[in-house]
Parts: C-alpha cells; sequence; structure tokens
C-alpha cells in the first residue's frame, strides 16, 4: 500500500536553550520506524540523533524542532505518534525532507511507498 507524499513539509526551528521544551515526546529509533514501515535499514552510524516524536495530539501549527541533548542532536518531531505503518512513513518522511536527515532519506529512497496526492498537477509552461 502506497500513501500520498507530503509536497509541504515545514523546515525545523531550533529549540532556543531558555525555551521550554514543548510538550511530551517519546523517543524512537530509526531502526524501529524502518521496522514498523516495513522497508530495510540501510543506514547506520555511530552518533546517530536522538529522534523524538510528539505524543499525543497536536494542540497548535506543525513545529519540528531541532535540540541538543548531552551533546547529541536531537530531533523533535511534530507528529501524533501511534506503532503503525503509516506513522512510521511519516516520520521518516518528516526526517528524511525536513531535517534532511540522510539516514532516514537514504532508508525511505528506494522504498516505493509514496505515491502522488490526488489533486495534484503539474502547472504548463
Amino acid at each position: 500500500m502506497k500513501i500520498p507524499y507530503d509536497p509541504f513539509i515545514p523546515a525545523p526551528d531550533v529549540l532556543r536553550a531558555r525555551e521550554p521544551f514543548p510538550g511530551t515526546y517519546i523517543p524512537v529509533d530509526l531502526a524501529t520506524l524502518c521496522s514498523l514501515a516495513e522497508i530495510p535499514l540501510r543506514v547506520t552510524t555511530g552518533a546517530s540523533p536522538y529522534i523524538l516524536v510528539r505524543k499525543g495530539e497536536r494542540t497548535s501549527s506543525v513545529r519540528h524542532l531541532r535540540w541538543f541533548i548531552d551533546g547529541r542532536p536531537a530531533l523533535l518531531v511534530d507528529y501524533s505518534w501511534s506503532p503503525d505503518r503509516v506513522s512510521a512513513i511519516r516520520v521518516l518522511e518528516i526526517l528524511a525532507h525536513g531535517f534532511h536527515d540522510y539516514a532516514a532519506r537514504e532508508c525511505l529512497c528506494p522504498a516505493d511507498v509514496f505515491c502522488v496526492p490526488t489533486g495534484t498537477t503539474r502547472s504548463e509552461s
């Protein structure tokens, strides 16, 4: 089953040092996301970033964030998490195209999990 890709993923903001940590997030790793998405994990690294996804529903506009925890990058994905295939693919998509995460992009590219959203057309020049 293919899902429509999202062509409008917002770029992440940088969380300032004194800014309060927004909401509740749960940690998830790339291997778990790939397993749930039913795609192979194609990249391993020594110092992978912390991946945190929103626990519960979003209450405001989408806001993905970059932060640091113990000197390692933390990628806060503002997507209501549930441990299923579609959620895992959406989080990988946000990591790959919003955060420009190399490992997520390399896992998604050959997976053939996306289709063109309905109603999307090219303008004629």
